[in-house]
């Protein structure tokens, strides 16, 4: 039951999932339950699957963008003196 509704939020989430993965969420599902070591080789086998390069290099780049913000913010000098007087 649980399977099937992650399935389904991942759907509504237009969340893509590697194949091996979306396999056995379904057969789970479907009440075929699967041994850890079918989910642990689903997982490795994901690994170079394109969704989840797409999905880690998205990651990557929303990191960046962030670390560029705070760099941003760091040199700005209202921000800091603002950050100074919650320091005393």
């Amino acid at each position: 039951q649980s399977s099937g509704s992650l399935l389904s939020l991942l759907q509504d989430l237009n969340i893509e999932v590697p194949s091996a993965v979306q396999n056995l969420l379904e057969a789970h599902a479907a009440g075929r339950s699967q041994d850890a070591n079918a989910w642990k080789a689903a997982l490795k086998s994901s690994l170079d699957d394109e969704v989840m390069v797409k999905g880690a290099t998205g990651l990557v780049e929303h990191g960046e963008r962030v670390m560029a913000k705070l760099q941003e913010l760091k040199e700005n000098q209202a921000v800091a003196r603002v950050v100074e007087q919650l320091e005393k």
